[in-house]
């Protein structure tokens, strides 16, 4: 359990504004006073209580791994907010192919090669591997991912925006 104790200056009402919150400040706390007061914090904060401004300045990713054509896949990488909303705001993404959902470049290149289809490429740091991409103005990436004359091969796309946190497709898995 999460609580707040404070002591509050006698007598002082704390009235919640337009919005049902409540300011405790320097100069309404007292710690000489009484009486002391209890606040329960538990599920003060839940993510959808987050205004859209503050939820937009903690970018998360969401991605949709399309299904296979002409061995190719195009994969959507979204940034959203905190609430899991579109982020409708120009990012900078790292974006890398990965043997596994929490590792470095793949060992295998696709046999053609990896291409942002929606976004800007800003900086190839690893050919058809590792990209610096530049979303369009609604916060979408669309890398398509062609393997043509290679052979069957798994990948993940883990991609990185703001915080660091890296996050990760779905299997990305071309049959030839």
């Amino acid at each position: 359990m999460s609580t707040l104790n404070c002591t509050v200056v006698p007598g002082h009402v704390f009235v919640p504004d337009s919005q049902q919150r409540v300011y405790f400040t320097y100069a309404r706390l007292n710690d000489l006073g009484e009486p002391i007061v209890t606040i329960l914090m538990d599920g003060t904060i839940e993510t959808e209580d987050l205004t859209a401004d503050t939820a937009d300045m903690l970018p998360i990713i969401g991605f949709t791994v399309d299904a296979e054509v002409s061995d190719k896949i195009e994969v959507d990488v979204q940034v959203q907010n905190a609430n899991a909303v579109t982020n409708s705001n120009q990012f900078l993404v790292r974006c890398w192919l990965s043997d596994t959902a929490t590792g470095a470049e793949t060992a295998t290149t696709p046999a053609n090669d990896l291409t942002v289809e929606v976004g800007t490429l800003l900086e190839e740091v690893t050919a058809d591997e590792h990209m610096l991409v530049l979303t369009n103005a609604a916060g979408l990436i669309t890398l398509k991912v062609d393997h043509t004359g290679g052979t069957t091969h798994t990948w993940y796309l883990l991609a990185c925006v703001g915080n660091g946190k890296i996050y990760a497709s779905g299997k990305i898995t071309i049959t030839v």
